[in-house]
């Protein structure tokens, strides 16, 4: 009873002296940090002279318990307030836990009080966060994360349960949320950044941050990020990696990371076998950079601030961080990315491969199998006997999805446009007339590059962005009759092409798809037969390979060849 009538009293008091003020007046006073669970707490006092004069003079702002009467925190600050005019102050302070009574006066023991409110001060608790780590040129391998180069780039999604948070900046480096990185064998803190201050953001944010360093080759690195409590820091997430130098390396298709050789005469140069090349954290060598005799799908990994090495096009094959610009693949080589990265514009050029030089004349077309390593958003066809690549029209196009297959034949589907085609999901594709087929993908992120599967009924039908020798019991595609053929030993599949992986008792698989439209390649898919090898059903016959040179029709190796006219397999 006594402390209610104490704070009663109190409350009184302060209002009636309120009533009778000089000049100013507080028209209110805003509470941040009242029930939150961070340390800072502060209140913004909005001032407002009233009068037709302008007043400068000393501000005060008093805590009392609600329940003592005890004084528990002052201060005060110097204002200028125009006539008829007003200006707002924020006080920062740091209140035990229970109820207060903050007033705002012009006077330091409150005899003045100008606005009186109430703030209740709960105990802090652990917020309710999750955080996730995205780093530029992060590389999961078999011993942990690995991070190549010189730059520590990313970003950090943070997500909270809470209603609302609010992180309070200042000169203080404990406040917000903040990202650190650490030598994790030294402990040395390395970087230190608040990522979230004076911030109210509700369910999530993200923030970039970036951070050169002299690291260490094979040095053992943490990032963390956290937010302050009493005595030290909460953790809401850590991501450990180990530092590899990538400056002037340069990656292989079996994923090892080499040495870029230094000619005789100090030019850097590119091997053939190179399928990615780091060159962040050197900008632009002081010696020439050698690509003439590189693989065209070769990466070249670039600082964004990195002036562009001789020989080298940002339009082509150049990632700068984690924005790659316009990537251009071309058929016929490995493509092959260790890492995953984003690229604005990318695009991939299939050129025709035809049975023989009489399909080439007559403009007959051509078929093949494709997987991609990005979406389609955009497929058109350029005629390769126009002036420098003449678009056509690109419903020439016929794209046919595997579903499975029934007896010896496959089970296919068209797709209506190319556009619907997917990063890493095999297709067949028929291409009528001479022409290139060029397939774009617009800000698509580029994963590792990796095997697809499209599943179908007992036989998978796998796509790869790499060179690599097929397993037993496989087929691979063969565009002059639109078949798969099963495997011979050490038969590779081409990048960017698919092959069947399943079991089964047949010579080959037939497409079930007879029609193309009436213009692709071909519209029948069984023109051809088996022959055994010593091919005496034809002892007399003219026979030629498919790029019309005569062979000896007595001893013919595995292949397909053309006989009276005829297109036959020897197995």
């Amino acid at each position: 009873m006594k402390k209610k009538l104490l704070l009663c009293c109190l409350a009184l008091l302060l209002g009636l002296v309120a009533r009778a003020a000089g000049p100013l007046r507080v028209d209110s006073i805003s509470i941040n940090g009242n029930g939150m669970a961070m340390l800072t707490q502060h209140a913004i006092v909005d001032f407002m002279n009233p009068t037709s004069e302008a007043f400068e003079g000393r501000v005060f702002l008093l805590a009392h318990d609600a329940d003592t009467g005890a004084l528990t925190f002052r201060a005060d600050t110097l204002i200028s307030a125009p006539a008829a005019n007003g200006t707002n102050v924020c006080f920062d302070y740091q209140l035990p836990e229970g109820r207060h009574l903050l007033t705002a006066a012009t006077d330091a023991e409150g005899r003045e009080p100008l606005c009186t409110r109430e703030v209740t001060i709960l105990p802090l608790r652990k917020l309710d966060f999750t955080a996730t780590f995205a780093l530029d040129m992060l590389s999961e391998e078999a011993d942990g994360n690995v991070l190549y180069g010189s730059r520590v780039c990313g970003s950090v999604l943070v997500r909270s349960q809470d209603e609302a948070y609010f992180g309070a900046g200042g000169e203080r480096d404990d406040d917000g949320i903040v990202v650190l990185l650490e030598d994790e064998d030294s402990g040395q803190q390395l970087y230190h950044e608040v990522v979230a201050t004076q911030l109210l953001f509700h369910h999530y944010f993200t923030a970039m941050f970036s951070h050169d360093a002299a690291f260490r080759d094979g040095g053992r690195y943490v990032l963390r990020v956290g937010y302050a409590v009493p005595g030290g820091r909460e953790v809401i997430a850590s991501l450990r990696f180990t530092m590899r130098s990538g400056a002037g390396t340069y990656w292989t298709a079996d994923g090892r990371v080499l040495p870029l050789p230094v000619g005789d005469d100090a030019r850097l140069t590119v091997p053939a076998e190179a399928v990615a090349v780091d060159l962040r954290g050197q900008g632009a060598p002081a010696a020439a950079l050698d690509v003439s005799g590189a693989n065209p799908n070769c990466l070249y990994y670039l600082d964004l601030l990195a002036s562009l090495p001789q020989g080298l096009s940002d339009d082509q094959n150049v990632i700068r961080g984690l924005q790659a610009g316009r990537i251009r693949l071309a058929e016929g080589h490995d493509y092959f990315c260790p890492l995953a990265f984003q690229a604005q514009f990318i695009s991939y050029l299939l050129t025709p491969v035809y049975d023989s030089t009489d399909d080439l004349l007559v403009g007959r077309g051509y078929s093949e199998t494709i997987v991609l390593p990005f979406d389609v958003s955009q497929a058109c066809l350029y005629d390769v006997n126009g002036d420098e690549g003449e678009m056509i029209h690109g419903d020439m196009l016929k794209v046919l999805q595997y579903g499975g297959h029934v007896g010896d034949s496959l089970v296919v589907s068209q797709i209506s446009s190319p556009q619907e085609m997917r990063a890493y999901t095999p297709y067949v594709l028929g291409v009528f007339v001479g022409s290139s087929l060029l397939f774009m993908g617009e800000n698509t992120v580029v994963p590792a590059t990796h095997a697809a599967e499209s599943l179908g009924t007992d036989f998978h039908f796998v796509g790869t962005t790499v060179e690599r020798r097929l397993p037993a019991g496989s087929y691979v595609y063969h565009p002059a009759d639109n078949s798969f053929y099963a495997a011979q030993d050490e038969v590779l599949i081409a990048p960017f092409h698919a092959y069947i992986d399943g079991s089964g008792d047949y010579d080959r698989l037939n497409i079930s798809v007879t029609a193309w439209g009436g213009q692709g390649n071909p519209s029948d898919a069984t023109a051809i037969e088996t022959l055994p090898s010593s091919a005496s059903r034809y002892p007399t016959a003219k026979v030629s390979d498919l790029t019309g040179r005569r062979v000896d029709s007595r001893q013919l190796p595995k292949g397909i060849y053309i006989v009276g006219g005829r297109k036959v397999i020897v197995k």
